[in-house]
């Protein structure tokens, strides 16, 4: 298990964790990124993430921007979910978005879906 955190915003994380990741982390007291087995786990205020996930990505914020790639499946519970031009969500999807349901458009790709899980 590998864990990276940062009791300061803002906070640049430029690290692989098994992965490519480019993180940009803003106006939040606290990131915790953790990187275990094949599931990479994120606790922010608001979270920009712009490189590649190659594995499981779960995410519990405030603000979640997707502009990269994630390679498995994956659980994002945000007030906020935007989805970026560049966005590729190769795995299955489950939600909780504060605003209900959203669109991820073209971002879904290799026979990805997206649902919407009010357990969340």
């Amino acid at each position: 298990m590998e864990i990276c955190w940062s009791p300061a915003a803002p906070y640049l994380w430029n690290g692989t964790l098994s992965s490519t990741a480019a993180w940009r982390h803003r106006a939040a007291p606290l990131l915790l990124v953790v990187s275990h087995g094949d599931i990479f786990k994120s606790v922010a205020g608001k979270l920009d993430l712009n490189g590649k996930v190659e594995k499981d990505f779960e995410f519990n914020g405030g603000e979640l921007t997707l502009n990269g790639t994630i390679g498995g499946a994956s659980q994002l519970v945000a007030q906020n979910i935007t989805i970026g031009g560049n966005a590729a969500l190769r795995g299955p999807v489950r939600y909780w978005a504060e605003e209900g349901e959203i669109s991820f458009g073209n971002a879904l790709q290799n026979g990805a879906t997206a649902s919407f899980d009010p357990s969340l």
